[in-house]
């Protein structure tokens, strides 16, 4: 097990494109004790593309471990139990649906999405994307937790199933993560049931080393996040590099 150990895919290029696959890293996470790090990809390369691509692993599932890389995932599925999405770079989730496995076998336990080490403008994005606990409503959950340089996470317009509405954590994310590391933003909106109705607080505060630091987002500040705006700024720092 291990970050550059147990990698099923380790890319250092770029333009890597990926559609209509399942990628599994089989290691026996249950019976890995302490240990069970496996990606399914570490990504060290930029402008990586992926569609309809299903990643089943338990912690550390995808790692985009280039700090300056660009990535793009839609309609995609990605399984984890802890810190599953983990890594730096500017990277959109668009549509893409985030499966909480259980973390332990009789699926008890926490889990957390993101451990960003993002130092970028636009760090993670999560736009328009579900999220599905399989331990039904056995263990709970946080959208993700700090681990270095200046971590960005946002979720907009996410759709809970209803396990998971019931075993997110009250504080929504780890309260104080690793590395003694503040979120330079984590955010949030527009959050919905599986019904269709808003469950997105009017206030959500964490309390971290460095102070309080509000999650819930306003609608303008989500609108800096959008594709288009990601997308374009992107391409032109590649007119003009």
């Amino acid at each position: 097990e291990g970050l550059g150990k147990a990698d099923m895919f380790d890319a250092s290029g770029t333009n890597l494109y990926l559609q209509d696959l399942t990628l599994q890293n089989a290691l026996d996470y249950y019976d890995a004790g302490s240990a069970g790090r496996a990606p399914v990809l570490q990504d060290a390369g930029t402008r990586t593309i992926g569609k309809n691509v299903r990643m089943l692993s338990y912690q550390d599932t995808y790692y985009s471990s280039n700090a300056n890389q660009q990535a793009y995932w839609e309609d995609c599925d990605i399984h984890g139990t802890v810190d599953f999405i983990c890594g730096g770079g500017d990277i959109r989730f668009q549509n893409t649906t985030i499966s909480l496995e259980p973390r332990a076998k009789d699926g008890t336990g926490g889990r957390t999405v993101v451990a960003p080490t993002t130092k970028t403008q636009f760090g993670y994005v999560f736009d328009g994307c579900k999220v599905v606990d399989l331990a039904e409503g056995k263990g709970n959950w946080n959208f993700g937790r700090t681990w270095q340089n200046t971590p960005i996470t946002v979720y907009l317009n996410t759709t809970l199933d209803d396990h998971a509405a019931k075993t997110l954590i009250a504080s929504r994310w780890t309260e104080k993560g690793m590395n003694n590391k503040d979120p330079k933003l984590f955010g949030e909106y527009g959050t919905k049931d599986a019904a269709g109705n808003n469950i997105t607080p009017k206030s959500n505060t964490i309390h971290s080393h460095g102070g309080d630091f509000e999650t819930i987002i306003s609608a303008e500040k989500a609108a800096e996040f959008a594709y288009d705006k990601m997308l374009l700024i992107a391409r032109s720092e590649e007119r003009f590099s």
